[in-house]
């Protein structure tokens, strides 16, 4: 991509010369590499005329129906399920403990997920496979680094490091395959349709892992109606084993790996149903935070005082952040004039509204860690504040310097540079914390 974003720049806004680069493209299959191009110099020079009317050109362009027409790579994805079950079954055995009170499963499972996930991208589009080395083997260190820091006794510091890594390096697993599929220098808009179709993906793999959890319990029961117990071995056969198989079939479930991920297919299957989910969530949401800032005043000090509120408000500011995502379509032209507006007014609502509940609670916890101390989990939860505190920040004043014209990509430009400080913090988190706080 990088190659015909030079070109194009070269061609100094001919439009002869671009139409005539753009039937050389198609004529060789890369019209993808040429969209990916075009959207990225759009994004970054969102006033020239050419570059825009190419990028709506292109958009307008993609096949609605583009991966049922491609198909999909069962070949690979079928079996690459069945390796990446079978793995997940072996390292939940009780024999794999990194330590007497750690199971190697919470180390391993997402490295291994991203692994498979990425064996199955890359192999079907025969692209980015120096990315997805790359990523490989700092999901590899990481892991390593990790098992090489546990202690063969339990502590009280790494009983607190346990839980931060469970949760971080799903994360951290997650950023690797978006890097692999867009690289660093992506435009807004590439990161955020990764994003928008990353939540396709997780909730057609909680479908299916609800549906394997039905079928293993079933199966469970009707064996232990004829008084037969199954071994530990059949039993983490049948949950590890299934939930290990659904990471890849998830994926080849519903993203096309030869198109680029602005050209995927959106709002399609489950995709449907999250735009109306969030709004109804976006909705329910301001009334939450309206509740809030009612009580606050007649409960100023329970977060000051009872860890758990601050628990419940940090829980409550990823939660808009998750909601005010969802809502926002890759596209304009999916919101009527009227939708829009409202879309737009009712989330600079929910943001202020956010910000000033987030602030609240930062004094909160800043006020706890300067009168006692600063623990691990104090300052991932400090940092994580920050970050998104300052992301609605920008997303607020953003919106309201854009207005009406360019709302839509003042959002995406501040969920594209999340998702960067997302991935910075989870490092910091799985690497530096251990190395600070247990010694």
């Amino acid at each position: 991509m990088e190659t015909l974003k030079t070109t194009i720049l070269s061609l100094e806004n001919n439009a002869e010369k671009l139409e005539a680069l753009y039937r050389e493209t198609e004529a060789n299959e890369q019209t993808d590499a040429f969209g990916a191009a075009i959207s990225a110099l759009f994004h970054e020079h969102p006033d020239n005329l050419l570059y825009g009317a190419w990028y709506h050109r292109l958009r307008a362009a993609v096949p609605v129906s583009l991966p049922e027409k491609v198909g999909i790579n069962w070949r690979l994805a079928l079996p690459l399920s069945l390796l990446s079950g079978l793995l997940f079954w072996w390292v939940s055995g009780d024999w794999f403990m990194v330590a007497e009170y750690t199971p190697g499963f919470l180390i391993f499972w997402a490295p291994l997920a991203a692994w498979f996930v990425l064996a199955f991208l890359v192999g079907t589009s025969n692209a980015n496979r120096g990315r997805a080395l790359a990523v490989t083997a700092v999901l590899v260190g990481i892991s390593l680094f990790i098992y090489w820091r546990i202690p063969g006794e339990s502590t009280s510091a790494f009983d607190h490091y346990f839980p931060l890594m469970a949760l971080h390096l799903p994360l951290l697993a997650w950023v690797g395959v978006g890097y692999t599929l867009i690289g660093l220098r992506s435009s807004p808009n590439d990161r955020f349709a990764f994003i928008q179709k990353s939540a396709e993906v997780f909730i057609t793999g909680g479908l299916y892992l609800m549906a394997v959890f039905a079928f293993s319990g079933l199966t469970v029961g009707m064996f232990e109606a004829l008084d037969i117990s199954l071994s530990d071995v059949w039993m983490r056969l049948l949950f590890a084993g299934g939930a290990g198989a659904l990471p890849v079939l998830a994926v080849a479930s519903v993203y096309n790996p030869l198109a680029h991920v602005t050209n995927q297919a959106f709002g399609q299957g489950v995709g449907k149903i999250i735009p109306i989910i969030t709004r109804v969530l976006l909705f329910l949401g301001i009334i939450l935070l309206a509740a809030y800032l009612v009580a606050i005043p007649f409960n100023f000090w329970a977060p000051f005082e009872n860890r758990d509120v601050l628990i419940v408000y940090n829980a409550m500011l990823f939660g808009v952040m998750a909601v005010l995502f969802g809502v926002v379509p890759l596209d304009r032209s999916e919101l009527s004039p009227r939708l829009e507006n409202i879309l737009r007014v009712t989330i600079m609502i929910a943001a202020g509204m956010a910000i000033v509940v987030s602030l609240y609670a930062f004094a909160a916890i800043m006020t706890r860690t300067f009168e006692g101390r600063l623990t691990m989990n104090r300052f991932t939860i400090i940092g994580w504040n920050a970050i998104n505190i300052g992301l609605l920040v920008y997303l607020l004043v953003g919106m309201v310097r854009a207005g009406r014209a360019k709302w839509l990509e003042i959002i995406q430009r501040v969920f594209g540079t999340g998702a960067f400080l997302y991935f910075l913090w989870t490092v910091v988190i799985l690497v530096v914390v251990p190395l600070v706080f247990t010694g």
